[in-house]
Parts: structure tokens; sequence; C-alpha cells
């Protein structure tokens, strides 16, 4: 989006997923949205990516969806059915794609149901059933439907890999040029200078997990908010002696060529190995539009690069055991308007 290589992309459509907030380096992800000449977003409530959308679109929850799934937990899938019908004019996600499919043939453009055929999202369903014996009918009724399986059946079905057996050695790998055995390297913080690590003499660690919110989502929830009210940092009580912070202080954390700073609140905890912190992600807030609803002040993200070492197989950016520094900010009734 931003450089227009290998070929120029001037148009998004993004829908169930808040990217401002969720991307590494949030300044960037601003920017390259907002390198586009048009932008189409679906939701169901406002967020800081829909905020930068030229048309929103109104999407249903999954009170309103239905939705067949393997289930990893068991043989079985299982039909997720909706409690009610979508509220006012929300669509499902399948059915927004069909009025795009629909526009596009009356345009004169008949390729595009060539890669989406189905006309319902009972028809795409039957289609991901397949010919086996369950039905939606059998799912529907019950809930769930458990399929027919063998254990060590490796003779008749092998693993799906070129030598058709587990593999240490991973010849997919080999053939691409990348490691074929998992080898160790270094974090990125091993490879540093010292001077960077005496600027920087913290180590960062994010994406912890919290019951009150999944991702970005539930973030304008009032029940959700009276659980975990702040964006939250954990200290270990000796760590936060040496910096001069105590319990519920506010503290702005910064990292060795980031885009920018995040504001944090501080939970003092010995579940925290000293000289570490640890935090979330995912945070906002819908009533703070003069930064981004947040996701500039209060966004882990917006601190974050994207930029290397990248993962070689994965090309994931390095979001653990980063070198980091903090700083003692002002009181939440000074300058911050998130705790509630």
């Amino acid at each position: 989006m931003l450089t227009g290589s290998p070929y120029p992309v001037r148009g998004l459509y993004v829908s169930g997923v808040n990217i401002v907030v969720t991307y590494p380096n949030t300044p960037r992800t601003i920017a390259a949205i907002n390198s586009l000449d048009f932008v189409v977003g679906a939701g169901h409530m406002m967020s800081p990516t829909l905020a930068l959308c030229d048309i929103v679109l109104p999407k249903t929850t999954g009170l309103e969806e239905q939705e067949v799934s393997l289930e990893s937990g068991g043989p079985c899938l299982s039909v997720i059915q909706p409690a009610h019908d979508p509220l006012g004019e929300a669509k499902c996600d399948f059915d927004i794609a069909q009025s795009f499919v629909e526009r596009l043939e009356t345009k004169g453009h008949s390729e595009a149901r060539r890669i989406f055929p189905w006309r319902s999202k009972n028809n795409f369903d039957n289609y991901l059933l397949g010919d086996g014996r369950i039905s939606m009918r059998e799912l529907k009724k019950k809930g769930y439907a458990q399929f027919d399986y063998e254990h060590r059946d490796f003779d008749e079905n092998s693993f799906k890999t070129p030598s058709q057996k587990v593999e240490l050695y991973s010849q997919t790998l080999k053939q691409i040029g990348l490691d074929p055995l998992p080898g160790y390297d270094p974090v990125t913080r091993d490879s540093v200078p010292s001077t960077l690590k005496t600027l920087y003499p913290l180590v960062l660690l994010t994406g912890a997990r919290e019951k009150a919110y999944h991702h970005s989502r539930f973030r304008e929830q009032p029940w959700a908010k009276k659980l975990s009210p702040d964006p939250w940092i954990e200290i270990n009580p000796e760590t936060a002696t040496d910096f001069g912070v105590n319990d519920k202080d506010w503290i702005e954390l910064e990292l060795p060529g980031g885009p920018g700073t995040c504001d944090l609140r501080v939970r003092v905890t010995t579940d925290i190995a000293a000289g570490i912190l640890r935090t979330g992600m995912g945070w906002w807030t819908p009533d703070d539009s003069e930064h981004s609803f947040g996701a500039l002040k209060i966004n882990i993200n917006a601190a974050l690069s994207y930029g290397p070492p990248w993962d070689p197989a994965t090309g994931s950016p390095d979001t653990r055991g980063l070198l980091c520094r903090i700083k003692r900010g002002k009181t939440s009734s000074g300058c911050f308007k998130i705790t509630h």
C-alpha cells in the first residue's frame, strides 16, 4: 500500500477486524489505510479502523449468524445457530460478499460468480459438509455430529509431508532455503550493543490475555470496563522501586526504534521476574477520538516496530522479549481520559 511494489493497491475491504490496533507500528498502519483511494469496512460498532473508512457497513454479531465448525477438542462438527434474525440493516460476511458478487455480475464481470458460486449461506455450509454422511438437518437438531475416525491408521492415511512421516527434519523448509531443523537463533536483545541495553534496561513481554476482552473486542462494554478499566503493565516490586513507580501509577513505555510511546497503568506483582515487564494488547477507548480512539496513546502496538528482524518462515516481527524503558507519567486526573 505504501510503496506500490510489486503493484499498487488502491482499495481495501476490511471486515470484523481492527488492524489499526492489532498490527505493530500503529502510525504506519494508519498511513497505509490513508494512502488508499477507497476503503470499506464492516463491523458491529465504530472502531479506530472503521473510523478511517469511506463507507462503514453494519455487520452482524455471532448471535445473528450460522456457522459450521470443526471442533478441535473432539472428533465432531458443530453448528452455531442464530439466536434471532439480523437487527436493522446488519448483514453477515457471506451476505455482504453475495451483494458484491451480484453487483459485479450486473456490470458484466461474470468471473466473480465463478470464484463465489454459492447463492446462500445454507448452500455454502452444505458445500463445507461435502458428500459425507453428516447433514445440516442432523447438525441443527443436536448442535453437533460426530464423524467416524480410527486411531493409528497411519498405513492407510499417512502424514501430509513429503516423506509421509513425522518430520523433525523438514524437507519442505529445506526446499525453500530455510533451516530444516529447529535451530536456535539468539533473541533480538542478545545481539544489540551494550550501550543500547544501558539505555533500555528492561525486557517487555506482550500478548498477555485477560478474561474481560478478546483481542480488541468488547472495549466499549460497561461490564468489561468494570472488570478491567485501564491498560495495564505488570512490574515486579523490585523493578518498581528501582524506577520510582507505585501500584496504579501511569508510566510511559518506549522501545528502541519504535514509532512512538504507550501509556500504561502499573500493576505491581511478584508474578513476574525483576527486570521484566508484561502487558496485553488490543487496547483502545471509544471516547478518545483525539488520539484515534486511544490507538495512538494506550495501544502497545503504537510503540512496537513492524521492522526486522522478521521470522524467516512466517514473516512475523518480534513482539516478545524486547528491550524497553519506562518513565513515570502524569496522573490520570492530569491528562488521561480512560479511567472509568
